[in-house]
């Protein structure tokens, strides 16, 4: 049985992304999980979803705006990754969240059918907006 909850490392797609992450060198990675495809703008399937919270979550700890909840390796990984600029791809970051919660969103969509917990997702995924829109220098 996978993990699967409403925090952003809380769902299998976005841990296995965050070993991934782990085993990059550089943000090039980090970049390319932010990048919004074509197909991404038509539907944007759950696990691209879950990725682009996770990715988010990274940027906002290295613009120092991170959730207290940030699982050990990813501080690890961004305190390895210091001089990454991270204000740099906050607004790639933005961009990211707003399709999740926009329409057309596999992930969005399958938070909405789940009565008891939509609410503490949707409003966990626009905390994260909104530390990102804050960090804005």
């Amino acid at each position: 049985m996978g993990a699967y909850s409403f925090g952003p490392f809380d769902n299998d797609d976005a841990s296995d992304w965050l070993s991934q992450l782990w085993e990059s060198q550089g943000g090039a990675f980090l970049q390319h999980s932010l990048v919004l495809s074509f197909v991404d703008h038509v539907y944007l399937q759950a696990p691209k979803g879950s990725i682009f919270i996770a990715a988010s979550e990274i940027v906002a700890e290295g613009c120092g705006v991170g959730s207290d909840n940030l699982p050990r390796q990813a501080k690890n990984w961004v305190l390895r990754n210091a001089k990454l600029p991270y204000q740099q791809i906050q607004p790639s970051a933005l961009r990211a969240l707003k399709r999740v919660l926009a329409g057309r969103s596999e992930l969005h969509q399958l938070w909405g059918e789940n009565r008891e917990l939509y609410a503490q997702w949707q409003q966990s995924v626009l905390s994260l907006k909104q530390r990102l829109s804050g960090s804005r220098t």
